[in-house]
């Protein structure tokens, strides 16, 4: 059984971890890094995350728990992370696409991320970036 490029679909010799077609890296689970689409969902979880967090920040105010504090503490680091992560990989992953017709800058990545470090902006940051790119290559995969 042959393996297939996870990007073109040619097939790949037994053993063989380069596509000649489209010069695409395989690795053994059949995908590079910068090939899986589902980065989209780190952005978008990202940004729930973050809006969860808050919302457990006041309720630990209004209560004066401590372990509310440090779970909230928790979920916005993780958040975060993960916000940072999948926006950069997303936008790595569309980048290495040739058939899509939206190629995001690495400006656009570097406005975004900078406008992500004034914490509060991350929600709308990544509203907006799924949106411009829903609007521009459309339903995520």
């Amino acid at each position: 059984m042959q393996n297939a490029c996870f990007r073109c679909r040619e097939p790949i010799p037994s053993g063989g971890t380069f596509c000649r077609d489209c010069q695409s890296k395989v690795s053994l689970s059949g995908a590079a890094v910068d090939d899986v689409s589902g980065w989209w969902l780190a952005v978008a979880g990202g940004s729930i995350g973050f809006v969860v967090a808050i919302a457990l920040t006041v309720v630990a105010v209004a209560v004066s728990l401590t372990a509310i504090t440090m779970i909230a503490t928790i979920v916005m680091v993780l958040s975060i992370g993960g916000f940072f992560i999948g926006l950069y990989a997303d936008m790595r992953f569309i980048q290495r696409r040739n058939d899509l017709e939206w190629s995001p800058s690495d400006w656009y990545l570097t406005v975004l991320l900078f406008c992500s470090l004034f914490l509060l902006t991350i929600p709308f940051v990544s509203v907006y970036y799924l949106y411009r790119r829903r609007q521009r290559i459309g339903l995520p995969r």
